[in-house]
């Protein structure tokens, strides 16, 4: 359920093949199937945990395909059923200051080379997305997500705190009041309150949007379904690229210019005793788990 594949995949509109090999062990992308549309699928098995490596395949591609001149649009999704939980706290567990600098840089270059992206960036929420899952994706255009998954910024729940760029886009999209009281009490939504709030922009249901022909699997159709939104919708208009700078230009003026400080920020909460106490606590159960 939810695997994400290509091969022989019919669209309407677009005939999809196979999967380009411009791909590494944690990040697959294909710009051929689709004219103009890459697809960049996270594969960090099991829960596509933001580990330093992911993020830097996830950055590494991304910066290729800024390259590339026939592509204007951009859908991100996973390989399997879930999106993203979030952070690898287990990266974040007695950790050096300064891995955990270049940890933190690297995730601010996650979110700035898809919010500040010229391309039409969507995301297909094709499984959970919590935490640093959820905030990749409100770091796109165009959010869609499975009718059964599950989305939100639960960051409080464990001691967290969500970044201020974050917290501020949450804030656009779902209003103050209703971001103030979902971040504060780490509130995660199902695809209907999601919806409701303004945290995603459609809901995925296999029974009305699946028009597929070779009877695919519910990721693959959520893919379809996306990349089919972004290649009509968001790469026609030829002012649209330079309206979507012009209107994040504030935003991402005020976050280059506050990196530095935001880096502070992530150290002073990931170094705190009681943090590290809760990490160390959280790692020791899973491993339990796994032997029972």
């Amino acid at each position: 359920m939810f695997r994400v594949g290509f091969s022989n995949l019919k669209v309407k509109g677009f005939n999809i093949g196979s999967i380009r090999s411009n791909s590494n062990k944690l990040v697959v992308t294909d710009c051929t199937s689709v004219p103009n549309i890459a697809i960049v699928q996270l594969a960090n098995e099991p829960v596509n945990a933001l580990n330093l490596k992911t993020m830097q395949a996830i950055n590494k591609e991304l910066n290729e395909l800024k390259k590339n001149p026939n592509v204007k649009g951009i859908v991100l999704a996973s390989n399997f059923k879930v999106f993203s939980a979030g952070l690898d706290l287990s990266e974040l567990y007695n950790p050096k200051k300064e891995f955990l600098e270049n940890f933190w840089n690297e995730f601010q270059d996650v979110w700035l080379n898809l919010y500040a992206n010229p391309c039409a960036v969507a995301v297909a929420i094709n499984g959970p997305a919590l935490a640093g899952g959820c905030i990749i994706s409100l770091a796109c255009d165009y959010r869609v997500i499975g009718k059964s998954t599950i989305i939100g910024l639960n960051e409080a729940t464990f001691g967290l705190v969500p970044p201020p760029w974050c917290m501020d886009q949450m804030i656009r999209l779902c209003g103050h009041r209703v971001s103030d009281k979902a971040m504060s009490l780490g509130t995660v939504y199902n695809s209907i309150d999601a919806l409701n709030i303004g945290l995603v922009d459609k809901i995925f249901d296999p029974n009305i949007d699946n028009n597929n022909d070779n009877n695919n699997n519910n990721a693959q159709s959520i893919v379809e379904f996306t990349a089919m939104q972004l290649a009509k919708e968001w790469i026609v208009p030829p002012g649209r690229a330079a309206t979507k700078l012009r209107i994040r230009e504030q935003a991402i003026d005020y976050f280059n210019a506050n990196r530095k400080k935001d880096v502070q920020i992530f150290l002073d909460l990931a170094l705190n005793p009681e943090l590290q106490k809760r990490i160390g606590q959280y790692i020791e159960s899973l491993s339990k788990k796994k032997k029972n």
